[in-house]
C-alpha cells in the first residue's frame, strides 16, 4: 500500500441479516487509484460489504473512513461516492449529454460553460461524443453503460462503488466493457471498490482480489498471486481448477519443507506458513503446471489413469483419476504425444510450481 492516505479504510465491519446471511469481521485498505474487486459465491457477503461503504444498508458495528473522513454514520448522498448497479439507472427521458450533466447540477458546484466543457470531455472520454443527444433506449447496453460510468465519475468522486455492472450483458460485449471500464479507471487514476461473481472478470481487470467466503475475507492479494499462492483450498478451488494432493511433513529447514505423499513419493516445497514435522498438509498445483511423464518414471509424484482428453486448440486437457486416492485430477498439456484413455500415467511438478496448504 502506499504511505498516502487510504481511499477507503475498512475497519471490522459486521452486518448480519441472519445467522448465516452478511458480512462479519471484515477490515480491508484500498489505496488511491487502486482496483479491488471483490468476489466470492452467491451469499459470501461481497454486495452487503459494498453496499454497507455505499451507506444503503446499517452496519451492526465496525466504521468506514473515505479519503480519512469517518462515514460510518452518514447518509449516502455525504459520502462523496460514485455508485453504478447492473441495471444502470439512467434518466430514460434525458439525453446521454443531459444524463452526465445531472450529478453537476445537481451539486451545483460546476455551473455554464466549464459545465459543458466537463460534460464534452466525459464523452470524448467514453467515446459517445456522436450519441450526445440520443436517449437511453437508442443506446446500446454497452454504450448504456459507459453513460452510467461517465456519469459517476464526471463529479471526481473519492471512490467509485460498481456493484455487478456488467452482469446484464452478453460475454463478447462483457469482455469489451471490462477493457473499457479499465481503460477510463486508468486515464481518471480513479479508485474503484468493484463486485462480481465472475472469476476472470475479477482477475482481468483488478490490482488487487478479495475472494470472500460466509461473511469473511478468505483472501486479498494481486490476481496472480492469489491464483498460484492461495492460502486455502476454497481459494484454490473458487478461482479455478487444482490439483490437490494429502500430504505429512516430514521435515523442515526454515520456510523449506520435504512433505511426503500419500503415494510414498516425497518433495520439497518453500512456504512461508508456518507447519511442523508430522503435520498433514495438502500440496495444490495448477494443471498447467501439472506434467505427464511415464507412470514409472522417476520423480513422478502420483499415478492417475486417463479417463478423458479433450483438445482445445490451444492445449489438450487431460481428465483421470488418481489411482492412490481416488482424487480427480487434470493437467492441460501442449504435448500432441499422450496416451490412450485407460492408460496409466505419472504426474510431477516443479516445486516452485506446487503450493502447501494446511489440512483445515
Amino acid at each position: 500500500m502506499s504511505s498516502a492516505q487510504p481511499a477507503l479504510e475498512v475497519e471490522s465491519i459486521r452486518k448480519m441479516y441472519t445467522e448465516h446471511d452478511g458480512v462479519r469481521e471484515v477490515s480491508l485498505q484500498l489505496a488511491q487509484g487502486e482496483f479491488l474487486t471483490l468476489l466470492g459465491p452467491s451469499g459470501s457477503g461481497k454486495t452487503t460489504a459494498l453496499m454497507a461503504v455505499a451507506g444503503l444498508t446499517d452496519l451492526d458495528s465496525g466504521s468506514i473512513r473515505v479519503s480519512g473522513k469517518d462515514v460510518t454514520k452518514l447518509p449516502p448522498s455525504q459520502r462523496d461516492l460514485g455508485v453504478t448497479f447492473q441495471n444502470y439507472a439512467l434518466f430514460p427521458h434525458l439525453s446521454v449529454r443531459e444524463n452526465l450533466a445531472f450529478p453537476l447540477k445537481t451539486q451545483k458546484k460546476v455551473k455554464g460553460r466549464a459545465l459543458s466543457q466537463k460534460v464534452d470531455s466525459m464523452l470524448d472520454l467514453i467515446g459517445l461524443g456522436h450519441a450526445a443527444e440520443r436517449r437511453p433506449k437508442e443506446l446500446s447496453g454497452g454504450q448504456q453503460q459507459r453513460v452510467a460510468l461517465g456519469r459517476a465519475l464526471i463529479y471526481e468522486p473519492d471512490l467509485l462503488l460498481m456493484d455487478e455492472p456488467l452482469g446484464a450483458l452478453d460475454r463478447n460485449l462483457r469482455e469489451q466493457m471490462q477493457r473499457e471500464i479499465k481503460r477510463i479507471q486508468r486515464e481518471l487514476k480513479a479508485t474503484v471498490l468493484y463486485v462480481t461473481h465472475d472469476r476472470d472478470e475479477a482477475m482481468s481487470m483488478s490490482d488487487q482480489v478479495c475472494i470472500m467466503n460466509a461473511g469473511r475475507i478468505a483472501q486479498i492479494d494481486p490476481p496472480q498471486k492469489i491464483y498460484h499462492e492461495p492460502n486455502s483450498e476454497f481459494v484454490a478451488r473458487f478461482l479455478g481448477d487444482a490439483n490437490i494432493f494429502g500430504a505429512r511433513v516430514k521435515s523442515k529447514n526454515a520456510d523449506d519443507y520435504v512433505v511426503e505423499l500419500t503415494s510414498g513419493a516425497a518433495t520439497g516445497l518453500t512456504s512461508h506458513r508456518t507447519f511442523s514435522e508430522g503435520d498433514d498438509v495438502r500440496i495444490m498445483c495448477r494443471p498447467e503446471r501439472t506434467e505427464i511423464v511415464p507412470a514409472g518414471e522417476e520423480g513422478a509424484y502420483v499415478r492417475a489413469r486417463i479417463e478423458h482428453i479433450s483438445y482445445y486448440g490451444n492445449c489438450f486437457r487431460v481428465n483421470g483419476e488418481c489411482l492412490d486416492t481416488g482424487a480427480s485430477v487434470i493437467v492441460e498439456t501442449q504435448q500432441h504425444s499422450l496416451p490412450e484413455i485407460g492408460a496409466t500415467i505419472g504426474l510431477r511438478w516443479a516445486e516452485e510450481s506446487a503450493v502447501l496448504l494446511g489440512e483445515g
